[in-house]
């Protein structure tokens, strides 16, 4: 799937530029994909209105969505088996209606305490799929690759970076990668077109086992590489020192405006170099107006902890730095993309102040709903002005 939806996409970008059939076919297609799996909306309602027709309408999608419910019983298994939770056959029927019916997954399903709630509150939450329905329907299906590739980040937010990187495409790199190690022997390596922490690596450039030449060879087969001086953080350090610690900061554009929808504070754990929720980190809820993080650390499956469990630093009352500095730099960013009106900036904190880590045009919003145990689609459909989402059938 990952290299489906991204060669539509860099078909996309490559001529949609150009061609504004390109770009539209494109949209199209990924607002195709998005569109299937989903319930009718007369069977959604039947069982709204009588919980117990449940198991009826669902026996209409075991045939035609056999392979689509059979990935979600496998998501629905290793999360059970990661969390310890008994999975019985009605709590199954209701992560299959879940997922049919509002787009949700087993994850959400489960770390949103979904089971307990009615289905007027599941509704208010964003699901993953309509996660994708937006942001597909506000961001520029062109201009977001400046959001979600690497290369293409740092070519046009390259001084909100304040550090060095280097995009390696091709044989007439070589000259510049050698003078990057040069200056800069241990190095991050990034994928340009990965996400959630996956093809981030710290590399020594002397603990490689072969010569600078024949590793830059190693990274023209692997393709779409960025290297960047490594993050020095300050202040986030005192959490745990071995990871880049950042705050996730969304941003959406109304009417010309940018808005600050929702920060998030994101640790990693002893020895990881990674922050990520998905590669094992730990979240915390920051108050949008003073900077302070009001809320425990959590982690993906619903681990609470008033204080980092390694460094013993306590979440609730932290204080972020220069959270103004934040708040203004975060605008700025936004208003250099206008037509990607949705985006998720990795921030962190050095001795030059907020600078850039990685931005999200696809960007998750799981993390800010299960801290508050709430559901924000109705608070993020009017940041963006949209009244529906108009999606499945």
């Amino acid at each position: 799937m990952f290299t489906v939806w991204n060669n539509i996409e860099a078909i996309t970008f490559r001529y949609g530029r150009k061609s504004r059939l390109i770009k539209k076919i494109g949209l199209s297609i990924k607002r195709a994909q998005l569109n299937r799996h989903w319930m009718r909306k007369a069977d959604v309602e039947a069982v709204e209105e009588d919980p117990a027709q449940m198991g009826r309408i669902l026996e209409k999608y075991l045939t035609s969505e056999k392979d689509y419910l059979a990935s979600v019983k496998e998501r629905m298994i290793a999360y059970s088996k990661k969390t310890n939770i008994r999975i019985d056959a009605e709590t199954e029927k209701d992560v299959f209606f879940s997922a049919l019916a509002y787009g949700l997954t087993p994850e959400e399903y489960f770390a949103f305490h979904l089971k307990e709630k009615c289905f007027e509150d599941r509704k208010t939450f964003l699901s993953d799929r309509e996660r994708l329905l937006l942001l597909y329907k506000v961001n520029d299906i062109v201009n977001m690759q400046y959001a979600r590739n690497k290369q293409l980040t740092y070519s046009l937010f390259k001084d909100f970076y304040k550090r060095d990187a280097l995009a390696i495409q091709s044989e007439k790199d070589l000259n510049a990668f050698l003078a990057f190690v040069d200056k800069h022997p241990v190095f991050v390596q990034k994928s340009a077109r990965m996400n959630c922490g996956q093809g981030v690596m710290l590399i020594n450039i002397k603990e490689t086992g072969c010569s600078q030449e024949a590793y830059f060879h190693k990274l023209i087969t692997d393709h779409d590489i960025l290297l960047e001086e490594p993050i020095k953080q300050t202040v986030l350090s005192v959490f745990n020192a071995s990871s880049v610690n950042t705050v996730r900061c969304g941003t959406c554009i109304k009417n010309g405006e940018a808005i600050i929808k929702f920060c998030t504070l994101r640790i990693g754990r002893s020895g990881s170099f990674i922050d990520n929720l998905a590669a094992g980190g730990i979240a915390a809820g920051i108050d949008l107006e003073t900077g302070i993080v009001i809320t425990d650390g959590i982690t993906e499956f619903g681990e609470v902890f008033r204080e980092h469990p390694d460094t013993h630093t306590v979440f609730k009352g932290f204080q972020m730095p220069d959270w103004a500095g934040l708040r203004s730099f975060a605008a700025a960013l936004a208003l250099k993309l206008p037509d990607v009106r949705c985006v998720g900036w990795d921030l962190a904190y050095t001795e030059k102040g907020w600078c850039l880590v990685e931005a999200n045009a696809r960007l998750q919003f799981f993390s800010s709903q299960l801290l508050y145990q709430k559901g924000f689609k109705s608070e993020l459909l009017d940041a963006l002005n949209i009244a529906d989402l108009h999606r499945g059938r």
